[in-house]
């Protein structure tokens, strides 16, 4: 696998923030490209533009930390609510949530996480429309 920061990738970076200025999650300007599958999951997609999401800095780190955690623990959508379905917050009652509370945190494979992350965003999208 080439270096994902190569000449290539520069050029296309630069033409999809110009016709994609704003973030898919918040709507803030974005100054990062996101592959909605990481090219070490699928390299084959590095350079096609609708694996592409343009995203805020802050946005980009928690979603990518997310996949690479296989979590989603920390993201929260711009309500503030935890996008993580393990969240206490997301309980259906006190009894679960104290349970969720104390139960060990176990790594998600990493294309739950993605899938998880594209609903979010979806939903996100859905809602500033």
């Amino acid at each position: 696998m080439s270096n994902i920061y190569d000449k290539r990738w520069q050029r296309l970076r630069a033409y999809f923030l110009m016709h994609h200025p704003y973030c898919v999650i918040c709507g803030k300007k974005a100054t990062d490209v996101d592959h909605k599958k990481t090219v070490r999951v699928a390299p084959h997609l590095k350079y096609v533009e609708s694996n592409l999401q343009s995203l805020c800095h802050s946005h980009h780190s928690l979603v990518t930390q997310a996949f690479d955690n296989g979590s989603v623990r920390g993201a929260c959508d711009e309500e503030g609510m935890p996008v993580d379905p393990g969240h206490p917050w997301n309980q259906p009652d006190n009894r679960t949530a104290i349970e969720a509370v104390n139960k060990p945190k176990q790594r998600v494979d990493p294309n739950v996480a993605a899938r998880i992350k594209q609903q979010h965003i979806r939903s996100g999208q859905s809602r500033r429309r």
